[in-house]
């Protein structure tokens, strides 16, 4: 059987940007920018890779986890495949949207174009602290609560 072997600089530990606590239980490679993953609770998510960006929805199997993900021949929709054995179809027009601009946006905090000068918030100056007083702080707050 053929497939597509991809490989991607994670680390043990990595974390993508799934909002809420699911289980994903089938990835697939969109592109070198973009991971779909099917979760237990239906959701078909969608994710940018470095920078870990989630994106729109793609669709649900309402409350049936996703058992498969594929792309057609003509890679023109994202096929499905629910608990329940249904097989859906999605298009790729709004995720290649939704990936535009979100690429487009993190070219743009790249650059620092997303905001001006004036619009950006002022940093506020850090007050420079020696060890020293570091110490004599930590160490007066720890009897503190002894009187």
């Amino acid at each position: 059987s053929s497939g597509i072997n991809a490989e991607w600089p994670l680390r043990p530990g990595d974390r993508g940007p799934v909002q809420t606590d699911v289980s994903i239980d089938v990835v697939l490679c969109y592109s070198d920018e973009v991971l779909l993953m099917g979760c237990e609770d239906g959701v078909i998510r969608a994710t940018t890779i470095f920078p870990h960006k989630p994106l729109p929805h793609i669709g649900d199997h309402t409350d049936n986890p996703i058992e498969g993900l594929c792309l057609s021949f003509d890679e023109k929709e994202i096929l499905s495949v629910g608990h329940d054995y249904t097989v859906r179809a999605w298009s790729t027009q709004n995720l290649e949207h939704n990936i535009e601009e979100a690429l487009k946006e993190e070219s743009e905090d790249e650059n620092g174009d997303s905001e001006s000068e004036e619009e950006q918030p002022k940093k506020k100056k850090l007050k420079q602290i020696s060890a020293q007083q570091i110490k004599s702080q930590q160490s007066a707050d720890f009897f503190n609560d002894l009187a």
